[in-house]
Order: structure tokens, then sequence, then C-alpha cells
């Protein structure tokens, strides 16, 4: 990813310090970006009925789901082999959290997936959406959309320059080359072009 090398804006992920020395060069400041939102709605003509979801159910349903599943493993001595008693008993307990467990190490859904009912002011509880079904999870075909922000390009934070950096016409760098903004040599074909209205 050559953060010089499309018209318009760009993301760059904090990573990617050559990208912040070509800021610098061309006193261009830097933005956040805001890459990923759990708030975003996955959708799947293969699972819920084709009915979009938020992407924070599918994230800490499916985390809830797999936790549970592990927890449950390891309790009936599933991992044994691979975990003596003391581990098992520390991976356990982080699951419980990781997952949001219930005691009995059922998963049955988490606020953390938003609610049907929100919180209010002095004792008004909120109540949490029922968890999503394992079985539909594993059936849509945009599960993978999750894992979008683990790419090491993609993590937070990420910055974009506040005014475009757009490029004079040039031979492609080879395929060789590190990605990013990561030569000096893509300096002298930058420039700043302003985008702000």
């Amino acid at each position: 990813m050559d953060c010089t090398s499309t018209p318009g804006r760009r993301g760059s992920p904090a990573i990617t310090r050559d990208c912040w020395a070509t800021a610098v060069a061309l006193a261009s400041p830097l933005e956040v970006e805001i890459n990923a939102s759990r708030s975003a709605r996955l959708q799947s003509d293969a699972a819920f009925g084709g009915k979009p979801i938020e992407q924070r159910q599918a994230v800490n349903d499916l985390r809830g789901e797999i936790a549970a599943l592990l927890a449950k493993a390891a309790n009936r001595g599933a991992l044994d082999q691979d975990l003596n008693a003391e581990d098992k008993a520390r991976l356990v307990e982080f699951l419980r959290g990781y997952g949001d467990l219930a005691p009995d190490l059922g998963y049955a859904g988490s606020e953390r997936s938003g609610y049907k009912v929100l919180p209010g002011a002095a004792a008004q509880v909120g109540v949490h959406r029922n968890p999503l079904a394992l079985s539909e999870l594993l059936k849509s075909d945009t599960l993978q959309n999750i894992l979008l922000e683990d790419n090491i390009l993609m993590q937070a934070t990420m910055f974009e320059p506040v005014a475009a950096w757009i490029t004079s016409p040039r031979p492609s760098p080879p395929r060789s080359a590190a990605p990013c903004c990561s030569t000096p040599r893509s300096f002298p074909y930058a420039r700043r072009r302003d985008t702000r209205r």
C-alpha cells in the first residue's frame, strides 16, 4: 500500500512511520481516520434470513460462543494433554471474562452485543439482546469481515492527510517494494492538494 499512489484521501496505519515522514515533507497535517465501527452492519443472504446484523453483535456473540465451547472442552478434559491443571484453570478463568460467560460457562448473551432495551437513569437496567445462534453466524459469508481491523495495515489508530496527497504520473514501483511509502524516492512525486471546501 503506497499512501501517495492514489488521488484522494488514503488511510495509513500508525505503524507506517515513512508515511508520517511524507506528511512532514509535504507539510500536510494528519488526522485520525475511523476505519472500523462496531455499529457497521453485516449482511449475508445465507444467514439470518438475509437480515443485516450489527458488527458488535456478530463479534461479541461469536466470541462468547467460542469461549463457551473452549471452556467446556477444557473442563471435560479435552485439553488435558495440552494443558496442566493450573494452566487449564487460568484459561477457563480468562474465558469467563473474554466471552462474558455465565457461571455454568454457557453463553447467554452480553451487553457487549447491544441492547433490546437501553439502560436509563437510576434503576432502569438495560436488557441485552438475545444471542445470535452460532450455526447462523457460521453460515454468514461476511463473517470474515470482522477480521478486517486485525490486518496489520488496518489496525487502529489509522491516519489520513487533512489535504489529499496526489501524485504525478510515474512508473509503478517494483512488486518487491515494501508497502506504504517505504522509500524516500516517493517524495519527489507527491504534492499536496487541498480537498477542504
